[in-house]
């Protein structure tokens, strides 16, 4: 009797997930400009940053940028594979685009044994995202090898009045 009461509750369960629609794939808004977040409201900006490897490298690099405003701080989480094993690396935040962009290096970290590494900083006093946005390279030995631009991981709070739901 008490397998028919399990093997029961599971089929009830799959019926209310399935009226629920559970599973059903949600649109996907594409990702927008960090400037494109300068001036909400919302307590936090989350942008990601895709860094593209300068030349022939196979760097393949990416960041998280967390912005309190409430607190004033961001939070940069570096995440690389394909570096020089046991190299050493610094990453700079540019807050505008081109070479005169006012570079600000965050940090530095060494690449384990087989080219990979995980880096996070806090970097304090950040009043507000700039109006051009950021940008982050990722430099070893004073020459840039990767860079990208950061776009902003939209929340309700941070969609635009011409998308829907915004």
């Amino acid at each position: 009797m008490k397998a028919k009461r399990i093997r029961a509750w599971g089929i009830v369960s799959l019926i209310a997930f399935a009226l629920t629609g559970c599973g059903q794939a949600q649109p996907v808004q594409p990702p927008l400009p960090l400037h494109a977040a300068s001036g909400t409201s919302s307590p936090m900006v989350v942008a990601e940053v895709k860094l593209q490897p300068k030349g022939s490298s196979a760097l393949d690099a990416s960041a998280t940028l967390l912005f309190n405003r409430e607190d004033e701080a961001l939070s940069v989480s570096l995440e690389a594979t394909h570096l020089t094993p046991r190299g050493r690396y610094e990453v700079a935040l540019l807050t505008a685009p081109g070479p005169s962009g006012g570079a600000r290096t965050i940090g530095a970290f060494q690449a384990n044994a087989q080219g990979g590494a995980s880096y996070v900083t806090v970097v304090e006093q950040v009043q507000d995202v700039p109006t051009s946005g950021w940008r982050v390279e990722l430099l070893t030995n004073g020459h840039v090898v990767a860079e990208g631009a950061a776009h902003v991981v939209p929340t309700a709070g941070q969609l635009p009045s011409s998308l829907p739901g915004g």
